[in-house]
Parts: C-alpha cells; sequence; structure tokens
C-alpha cells in the first residue's frame, strides 16, 4: 500500500493500468542500459533523489514503489525522498511516452504512410492518460467529499482534452494533476539543505514538516544478479495488473 496525498490505498482501475504501463516504460529503459551496455552512472531522469543512486538502487527502489502503488498486500512504507522521486521518474516517463507518440503520429502523418489499424494505435499512451483521469473524476463524484473551486476548474479544463490533443502543455497539465494524487508536494526535489548548517537544517525541516529520516534514508543496494531479479518481477507484477485492469475496461465497454 501507499500512503499518498489521498489517503492510504493501493491503487486499482484505470488508473493501476496507467501507473504499472509506466512503471514498465521506466524499468524497459533501466533494461536497455544493461542490453546496449551503457554506462550505469549515465542514467539519469530529472529528479536528483532518483538520479544519485546506484543503477541496481534505482532498480530496488523502483521495485518497491511498483509493490506498494499496486499490490494490496505490500505494508505502506514510511515515504522518503528517494521512494517519491520515483513516483515522479514514473510520471516523466508518461510524459515523456506521450510526447513521442505524438511527435511519431505527426512523422507518419508526413511520410502518409498507412498503418493497419490491428497493428499500431496512435493514442495508445493518451487513452491511457485520459481513461486514469476519468476514472478519478468518476471516484471523486461518488465520493461525499466536496471539491474545491480549484479542483472543479481542472476538471473543466481537462474535459476538453481529447486524445486527438497535440498540446504538450494540455497533457503535462493533465498528467501533473494525477501526479498529485499521489505525491504531496515536491520535498524530494529540494536541495536547501545541503550546505545548510545542521541547526538550521534541523530548523527548516520542522517548519516544513519534514522528518530527518526523509532525507537521510538509503535504500538498499543490491548485488547485480539480484536487481536483475527485482527487474523481473517488476515487470511480472506489472503484467499481472496490465492483463487484469484491461480485461475489466474491456467488460465495462460492452
Amino acid at each position: 500500500m501507499w500512503r499518498a496525498s489521498t489517503g492510504t490505498t493501493t491503487f486499482s482501475g484505470a488508473y493501476a493500468l496507467m501507473l504499472a504501463r509506466g512503471i514498465q516504460e521506466l524499468a524497459d529503459r533501466l533494461q536497455e542500459v544493461i542490453d546496449f551496455e551503457e554506462e550505469d552512472d549515465e542514467f539519469r531522469v530529472g529528479h536528483r533523489a532518483f538520479d544519485c543512486l546506484t543503477f541496481e538502487q534505482k532498480i530496488w527502489t523502483l521495485h518497491k514503489v511498483a509493490h506498494g502503488l499496486l499490490d494490496k498486500k505490500t505494508p505502506a512504507c514510511e515515504l522518503t525522498a528517494f521512494l517519491e522521486a520515483t513516483v515522479a521518474c514514473i510520471f516523466r516517463a508518461l510524459e515523456d511516452s506521450v510526447m513521442i507518440e505524438i511527435d511519431t503520429a505527426n512523422e507518419l502523418d508526413e511520410s502518409e504512410e498507412c498503418l493497419d489499424d490491428n497493428s499500431y494505435d496512435r493514442f495508445f499512451w493518451r487513452k491511457t492518460i485520459l481513461n486514469a483521469y476519468q476514472s478519478r473524476m468518476e471516484e471523486d463524484s461518488a465520493s461525499d467529499d466536496n471539491k474545491n473551486d480549484e479542483d472543479e476548474e481542472d476538471d473543466e479544463e481537462i474535459e476538453r482534452v481529447t486524445v486527438e490533443c497535440e498540446n504538450e502543455d494540455e497533457w503535462n497539465f493533465v498528467i501533473e494533476c494525477l501526479e498529485n494524487d499521489i505525491l504531496w508536494d515536491g520535498d524530494y526535489d529540494l536541495e536547501e539543505f545541503d550546505d545548510m548548517a545542521p541547526d538550521n537544517a534541523s530548523l527548516l525541516k520542522q517548519l516544513f514538516r519534514i522528518d530527518d529520516a526523509y532525507f537521510s534514508s538509503i535504500p538498499e543496494d543490491p548485488s547485480r544478479s539480484a536487481a536483475l531479479d527485482l527487474l523481473k518481477a517488476t515487470n511480472k507484477l506489472c503484467n499481472k495488473i496490465i492483463k487484469r485492469e484491461e480485461k475489466h475496461l474491456k467488460e465495462k465497454s460492452l
């Protein structure tokens, strides 16, 4: 389970499908480093608390986050900078996938190349994102919690976004709203504490309500062979979630 901004939960439905696909995308990029014998320390996603880890630590952390988000049997863990940064990296992988999808579709249009409709879904990632947001809206509508004006404005703006949309800013906004369902804030990217005197850093953490262990916790650093086993386990979990949720979506559409 996961201590998300919306409460301690395990995600399901279209939101879980989106997460599982995003996790697999990040896992595939890690696998490519191994397959193409790239330099391990060159693998960067854009969030320091994740990027500074060893390659094996990144795999271990992704495995832990995947089970926390998607496996209801996994106990909720204490949140740390490297765990939340890993979640943020999953959403960066989703953003990248949407942008690549848009660029690829435009290239196909320019080349007038025709593809079999059954072989390629040019809206695959955009459908994944919008389905997740739609399920989020349905859950909010079914709950007794009252939305504030800002949430309602966000929903109205996103309702105007369609799978055909090619505006990067629009998609970044949709993904950011989905990301906020899990992450509390951007504390994992804070650098203010690095060169600060201990007493001042401690005071600032109290003001931000940040536990000392949030930044000081260190993930396990398994051997390369153990890390590869964890990567396989992560993909196995995601495949299970994807098959389950794709089946549910298909049954729902009938």
